[in-house]
């Protein structure tokens, strides 16, 4: 049976993994503002100077994201409602976190948390940077292993 539910989410940096159960991204940074190199004053003072609440999931929020997204951490996160069900992987730069990106696919479909069939949506937020969606008619994840055996790189599940 698959692990997941409307709130599965994750932060990934390298080989590291962190399992969000209720809570939101942003939420988990500002409890946890070291772990992503940044303190609890700089998170407070980027609010602040977009006039937002403390942990409200606007601009300030996306700035944050962003900026933490240069340091290697990769947000991933399941939606499943009126839009259809998918994952979605935000990082700074496909191309840069690619292993990253596969490793962490590996870990969640020998989980059982990903299939092979999953729809995904891949977003760099680098201008320029590489965005890649399969559905599930297009063969999901499935397709994104694909396209990287047919691009030679070295690790393909």
């Amino acid at each position: 049976m698959r692990r997941i539910s409307k709130d599965t989410a994750f932060w990934v940096k390298g080989n590291k993994i962190i399992e969000l159960f209720v809570e939101n991204h942003i939420g988990y940074i500002i409890k946890n503002p070291k772990l992503f190199g940044l303190t609890k004053e700089e998170i407070v003072n980027t609010y602040k100077s977009f006039n937002e609440p403390l942990g409200l999931e606007g601009d300030a929020r996306e700035e944050i994201i962003k900026g933490i997204a240069k340091d290697g951490w990769i947000r991933i996160r399941y939606y499943s409602g009126h839009g259809g069900e998918y994952w979605s992987i935000q990082c700074d730069n496909y191309r840069r976190r690619e292993e990253s990106i596969f490793s962490f696919i590996d870990y969640a479909i020998d989980k059982n948390i990903m299939a092979f069939h999953d729809p995904v949506s891949i977003i760099s937020y680098d201008v320029g940077g590489v965005s890649l969606s399969y559905s599930f008619g297009e063969g999901g994840i499935s397709k994104l292993y694909e396209n990287r055996k047919k691009k030679g790189s070295k690790k393909c599940k």
